[in-house]
């Protein structure tokens, strides 16, 4: 069974040096945590993810 979870970013979130934080930050910091080519001590809490991607979502 494939579970779907979608994230509603909030329009007005900047990074510290004043850039949008976006949907392809998230999917970039997802993508790193689940490549088993990159080492991130917490990545086994996500070894159930198999794909990110971002929706157009009106």
């Amino acid at each position: 069974m494939k579970t779907k979870l979608i994230i509603r970013l909030r329009k007005d979130v900047l990074w510290y040096d004043g850039e949008k934080f976006t949907a392809k930050n998230v999917v970039f910091t997802y993508n790193s945590i689940i490549n088993p080519k990159i080492f991130v001590t917490f990545g086994s809490n996500y070894d159930k993810i198999r794909s990110v991607k971002t929706l157009a979502i009106p």
